[in-house]
This record gives structure tokens, sequence and C-alpha cells, in this order.
């Protein structure tokens, strides 16, 4: 008789943890509130343009020039050929973009397969693949 209750208090104790279990799992498929973050009402997308010493294009597939340069000039875009001025430091994070600086000073690039043309003696950095760098 003992052997029976022991047997029937586990089988019950197996019981209430599975239901448990699945009042939890109900718990959590419940919906709740979502939060949003509120924008920053200083944020200004970028325009491609040099405001501030500072320039960040952004458009795939385009054409463009900056000929005035810029002091910091970065390329968030893919497949785009891009003419600049003389710029102080270049980023690239973009791919397959064609970049012609007329001098740089710093060039960093960090995406891939794309080309470089520079003048100046630009320290160049890539950490990205299959770039080309040339220097006229």
């Amino acid at each position: 008789m003992r052997k029976h209750l022991l047997t029937a208090l586990g089988a019950g104790a197996i019981i209430l943890s599975i239901a448990g279990c699945s009042a939890a799992d109900d718990a959590e498929s419940t919906p709740r509130p979502t939060t949003t973050q509120t924008p920053d009402a200083a944020y200004e997308a970028p325009t491609g343009e040099c405001q501030d010493g500072e320039a960040t294009i952004t458009k795939d597939l385009e054409t463009i020039d900056l000929p005035e340069g810029c002091d910091i000039v970065n390329v968030l875009t893919n497949a785009s050929t891009i003419t600049l001025g003389p710029v102080k430091q270049l980023n690239i994070e973009g791919e397959n973009n064609t970049v012609t600086v007329e001098s740089a000073t710093k060039i960093g690039i960090y995406g891939e397969d794309n080309t470089v043309t520079h003048g100046g003696d630009a320290k160049v950095t890539d950490n990205g693949d299959t770039n080309k760098v040339t220097k006229r």
C-alpha cells in the first residue's frame, strides 16, 4: 500500500509540474505592451553634402560628385561611382564602389570589391576583401 501511495504522489507531482510548465508557456505567449523609442530631435539624416567638415554618402547605385571635397567622407553605399575633391579621411564601408579622390591623408576601407584611385600620400588601411587601391 505504501508503495502505491508513493507512486501516486510521484505521478501527481509530475502532472503538476507539467501543468505548471504549460501555464508558464501560456503566460509567455500573452501579448505584452511594446515600447517605442522616441527619435532624437537633433538627428539629421545624411545628405551626402559636406556639413561641418563631414559628408556621409548613403545612396546606392548613384553617381556622386563632391568636387570641393571635405575633411571626412564616409561612403556607406554600394555599387556607386564617387568623385571627390581633397579629403583628410576617407572611410569606405560599402561594396563594389569606384571612388576617385583628388588627394587624401588617410583612407580606411572596410567593405569589399571597391576600387579607389587617389592622389597624395595617403596612409591606406584595407580591412576588407578584394579591394584595389591605386595612387595616381
